[in-house]
């Protein structure tokens, strides 16, 4: 699968593919944190929030199924983190075998997806995965689109 645009040094889709994965440890007091660091050995580390989705309509994952300040406050850091040259990004993961995007549901909470949308103006890597849940665990299905 072809990386999204700007993903540093990738070329699947997944910018953990020769990255180590481990927690954050940024934190503002008390709130918010950054769920992962993603670090390589000649690339600048991308710190990345992940969203699970599990909405949808007529195929489009909608993220968030409730009001979330915290997520507000998580695209709020993401913004400042970019717009001052720090590589940031935004995975959601969509469980749902039948997802083809994902966008923000205004309609549930219009300060999320318009923090969204400021995020990906700021330089916010956005990105986007569809998941099925099987007897056997979650299968990966592949990129999907972020619809801003």
């Amino acid at each position: 699968m072809p990386a999204p645009a700007g993903w540093p040094g990738s070329r699947s889709f997944s910018p953990v593919c020769g990255r180590e994965i481990a927690p954050a440890r940024l934190r503002k007091r008390p709130r918010p944190r950054i769920d992962l660091l993603l670090s390589g050995s000649s690339e600048t580390d991308v710190l990345c929030e992940v969203k699970s989705v599990g909405a949808a309509k007529e195929g489009v994952a909608l993220f968030p199924d409730a009001p979330t300040t915290r997520g507000v406050r998580h695209l709020a850091l993401l913004s400042r983190l970019a717009r001052g040259g720090h590589p940031t990004a935004l995975v959601f993961c969509a469980q749902r075998g039948d997802a083809v995007a994902v966008r923000a549901d205004a309609e549930i909470d219009p300060l999320f997806a318009r923090a969204l949308h400021i995020a990906a103006r700021a330089g916010v890597r956005l990105a986007a995965l569809a998941c099925e849940a099987t007897p056997q665990g979650m299968r990966l299905l592949g990129e999907i689109p972020v619809l801003c």
